[in-house]
């Protein structure tokens, strides 16, 4: 009577108590989960109806998922600043931006940390030399700078070339 009294007050109870330990699971799978909690109060679960994962930052601060390959080397973060217009996207594994979504306002595209190309309400701003195999504009073309051509000049329609008057 006293083994099994002993045996069964070392047990977890079905309902509530404190693991101190890991669980070893095998090849099983684990069910029945809403949400981890860690310990620095961030949860990872289920948004409840949209089939997405719910990451939750455990302060107001900025967070996000960091992705290592095996050998332990951080590839990147998937990061969000925490502001309250959010700032949102993708980090390189020394923590410069690659991809940065800002709500409401724009996208834009790194490269070495250094923005390239940022979606505007009008348009894009493309920050260096846009380098394409063609080139099909629709409207009007604004050149302020050199205009260098490698090639023949084709013009169609009834437009004229000539020196605009400054």
């Amino acid at each position: 009577s006293t083994t099994i009294t002993n045996s069964i007050a070392t047990k977890l109870p079905l309902a509530g108590g404190t693991m101190s330990g890991a669980i070893a699971m095998g090849d099983n799978d684990v069910t029945g989960l809403d949400e981890l909690i860690f310990s620095n109060g961030t949860k990872l679960g289920d948004d409840g109806a949209d089939n997405y994962l719910k990451l939750t930052y455990g302060d107001s601060g900025a967070g996000g998922i960091l992705v290592y390959d095996g050998d332990g080397q951080r590839q990147g973060y998937l990061y969000g600043d925490g502001g309250a217009t959010s700032s949102f996207g993708l980090l390189d594994g020394t923590g410069s931006w690659a991809v940065r979504c800002r709500e409401n306002e724009y996208v834009q595209l790194y490269y070495d940390n250094v923005g390239k190309l940022l979606t505007k309400s009008d348009g894009v701003d493309i920050t260096g030399e846009l380098q394409c195999d063609t080139l099909d504009v629709d409207g009007n073309a604004d050149i302020s700078g050199v205009l260098s051509l490698a090639g023949n000049l084709f013009m169609s329609g009834t437009g004229h070339l000539g020196a605009a008057d400054n």
